[in-house]
């Protein structure tokens, strides 16, 4: 299925456990900017994979872009589940 997916969008997907990640706790930054949500890192951390935690849960992975950050729109399932971690004031962490 996956392999279908990727020949008719011409995209690579890379599919992860949904398992804690041996990794780093790193540090981050977050901004809210218009409908979107914005985590920065250190410029160092560029190109390596994120994953996010809400309370130890895990919520999602993505790449640290070339700007040193990872952009989630608000309006997405896990952009609720970040905006209400925010508002909820939970524990929020990231290994790299």
């Amino acid at each position: 299925m996956i392999s279908l997916i990727q020949e008719r969008l011409g995209v690579h997907i890379d599919v992860e456990p949904r398992i804690p990640a041996l990794g780093k706790e790193v540090s981050f930054d977050s901004n809210e900017s218009g409908n979107s949500l914005d985590f920065v890192f250190d410029r160092r951390l560029i190109g390596k994979m994120a994953s996010f935690y809400v309370d130890d849960k895990f919520l999602f992975s993505a790449t640290i872009g070339k700007k040193s950050n990872i952009k989630v729109g608000k309006d997405s399932d896990v952009g609720r589940e970040l905006v209400r971690a925010i508002i909820g004031k939970k524990k929020m962490k990231a290994l790299v």
